[in-house]
Parts: structure tokens; C-alpha cells; sequence
């Protein structure tokens, strides 16, 4: 995955966004084909290839103003060393998406603090590699957040409609229970998923009885 793709993905997860001097650069890929393909077509044939490397770079985008793309209601801005612990505790507790932020953070917040300056300065403008607006943006983290997997371990909220018995409900609490201890979870990590299994063992309950009623009713 792209880096950005990394970073909004567990801004998502956690349900939290850092508050950071960042600037982004971001190429929509139909600008980006676009400007290849130009490059390619206006090349006079027969001309020498000199393989000069050239940067390509989107538009700097402030970090904000990319946090206000994500939906509506799906994370809170919060301070970065508070959003970095958060972070931290979920990649332990085996979220995917946040282990593979935990691998690029440090580059990724270095760079983007340095885009940051960059902007500042007045740098990084001009829609060489095409302007995003705000409509793409919000397109663009929509499919970001419909295409991601459910969340797991700590992170999953215990389902009630695959409890079938109190045994099952026994080794569910102990399989969501196993990754925590693992990773030196706090009696509160615990204590939050004993609580969400409770949960669980009176929605099954009230299905239950449901049911039965249900059945009961059938055979008269």
C-alpha cells in the first residue's frame, strides 16, 4: 500500500487523526497518466532517451485539510504523541493496519513536517501533476473506508449472532483475550473485553429466548 493509504487507514481504525504540521503530496492517478502519457506523445520520434530522473510531485495538501476528506463522524483530531501511543497499542494488539504504520511513521512524519515547511515557503504549487479538490479527496477516503477489512483482536467488537452457547461464549472471551495478554495488556484492556462479552452473553439470551417463543409458537 502507499504510504498515505497506510496512514489514513489507521486514522480510520482508531477512529482518531493527529494533530500534526504535515503537508501531503497527492497525484490523482488519472492526472498522473494523463501527464505521462503527454510526455510520451509530445516526444519528437528518434530523440535520445537520457534517463534523467525527475521528481513527481502532486500539489501540497495540508494534513487538515486532508483529515476533513475522511467521512463524517469517523475520527476525532487529537493530539500526535496521544494518537502515536494509541497507535503503538494497537499494532501490539495485532491490528494490521496499524503494524504497517509503525513500519513508515517515523519516515512518513519527517517528511511530511519537512512538506510542511515547504509549503510554508510557498513551495510545492503550481498543478504541474494535476490539482486535487476536495470532492476527489472525500471520494477518495470513502473508498478507503469501504474497502477495509474488519477489524480483529482488540480492536473487533464481539459479534452476539456467532455465540451459539455458553462453552462457545467461554472460548470466544478467551481467543479475544489471548492477543492481550500477549501483548502485557492493562486489567482495563481486559476488564473492556470481559465487558464486551457480557454484552454478548445477554444479547444471545434475549435471541434466545426469542426464538424459543418463536418455535413454541410454531408447533401449536
Amino acid at each position: 500500500d502507499d504510504a498515505i493509504v497506510i496512514l489514513l487507514r489507521a486514522c480510520l481504525r482508531l477512529g482518531a487523526a493527529p494533530d500534526a504540521p504535515w503537508s501531503v503530496s497527492v497525484i490523482p492517478v488519472d492526472d498522473c497518466a494523463a501527464t505521462l502519457a503527454s510526455e510520451v506523445l509530445a516526444t519528437t520520434p528518434g530523440a535520445a532517451f537520457d534517463a534523467t530522473p525527475r521528481e513527481a510531485k502532486g500539489d501540497l495538501v495540508e494534513w487538515s485539510r486532508v483529515v476533513g476528506w475522511l467521512p463524517r463522524g469517523s475520527v476525532e483530531v487529537v493530539d500526535y504523541d496521544d494518537w502515536k501511543v494509541r497507535a503503538d497499542k494497537a499494532a501490539v494488539a495485532g491490528d494490521a493496519y496499524c503494524a504497517k504504520l509503525s513500519l513508515v511513521l517515523a519516515g512518513l512524519d519527517e517528511e511530511h513536517r519537512a512538506e510542511d515547511r515547504r509549503r510554508l515557503r510557498g513551495e510545492g504549487a503550481g498543478g504541474a501533476w494535476g490539482v486535487v479538490d476536495d470532492a476527489w479527496g472525500a471520494r477518495f477516503c470513502a473508498a478507503l473506508s469501504d474497502t477495509m477489512a474488519p477489524a480483529r483482536g482488540a480492536f473487533a467488537p464481539l459479534s452476539p449472532a456467532r455465540v451459539a452457547s455458553a462453552s462457545s461464549l467461554v472460548s470466544l472471551a478467551a481467543s479475544a483475550a489471548a492477543p492481550l495478554r500477549r501483548a502485557g495488556a492493562s486489567r482495563d484492556a481486559l476488564g473492556s473485553m470481559v465487558k464486551q462479552t457480557a454484552r454478548g452473553v445477554k444479547t444471545v439470551s434475549v435471541r434466545a429466548a426469542q426464538g424459543a417463543k418463536s418455535a413454541a409458537a410454531g408447533a401449536k
